[in-house]
């Protein structure tokens, strides 16, 4: 997967979940029923 834009977290608003995954201790993933695809991460400063 390639992740390269950012978006805000409204942007999930009206879509449907079908999966959340967690990949260590800071980075979620939401994999969308369109086939779309985010992930939240922590950008330590």
């Amino acid at each position: 997967m390639e992740w390269d834009d950012r978006c805000e977290i409204t942007e999930l608003i009206g879509k449907t979940l079908t999966a959340v995954e967690k990949n260590g201790d800071s980075e979620l993933f939401f994999i969308c029923d369109d086939g779309s695809k985010y992930k939240m991460f922590h950008d330590q400063d």
